[in-house]
């Protein structure tokens, strides 16, 4: 019945981490209270960002500045020694932001292998891979099998057809989400959507519930 979160249970981590620890919080909290029966559903959804909603031109070019310190002579044990930044600096700095919710979505039923988005992307953060290039999971080959037809293996051993396929490698941790790559794609195989969900706490018995009237056994 004891419960703890943020600088208290693992020390000093950035402010995300203990917003994480206070809902993980709630809800442990009302899952012993309720006796376990509550449980989370999530919904996700894609849908295509808006003009406004990608990052500005010449984000990449504003520096990061650290907001101003406390004076040495006015730093005690439990002050606090970053200051805030101005509203000026502050409209500044959150325009680095990624946006790291809109993903780069891409249809393979469109694209036509020209390469143009591998070659205008300023973070070289894709490539386009043969299929006999590629060392995957049972799951990805199962993939390749119900698309193409084709046994991976068998065309690492020359029996296939490697120019039936091309996989898209895109570097996540290094993709500054700025759309260039859907701009130059001639076919419109490239789109980039904001990702985002919700969140529904729902109980046992409310489950079991809509379920019925849902006509689910």
């Amino acid at each position: 019945g004891i419960f703890a979160g943020g600088d208290a249970a693992f020390g000093p981590r950035i402010i995300i981490e203990s917003v994480k620890d206070g809902h993980t919080a709630a809800r442990s909290i009302d899952r012993y209270l309720q006796n376990g029966r509550a449980r989370i559903v999530r919904r996700a959804t894609l849908r295509v960002a808006g003009p406004g909603e990608l990052p500005k031109r010449g984000w990449l070019d504003i520096p990061k500045r650290r907001p101003a310190l406390l004076p040495l002579e006015r730093r005690t044990g439990v002050s606090e020694v970053e200051m805030v930044y101005d509203e000026v600096a502050a409209t500044e700095q959150a325009s680095r932001c990624l946006k790291c919710q809109i993903q780069t979505v891409f249809n393979s039923e469109l694209c036509i292998l020209c390469g143009g988005c591998v070659d205008i992307c300023p973070m070289n953060c894709l490539k386009m891979v043969s299929l006999d290039k590629i060392n995957g999971t049972p799951e990805l080959k199962e993939v390749i099998k119900a698309r193409y037809g084709i046994d991976p293996d068998s065309i690492k051993e020359g029996r296939g057809i490697s120019e039936r396929g091309t996989a898209m490698i895109k570097d996540e941790t290094r993709c500054v989400r700025c759309g260039l790559c859907s701009q130059r794609c001639p076919v419109g195989a490239i789109t980039m959507e904001v990702f985002s969900f919700e969140e529904e706490l729902i109980y046992e018995d409310e489950a079991n519930e809509a379920e019925k009237k849902a006509g689910i056994s």
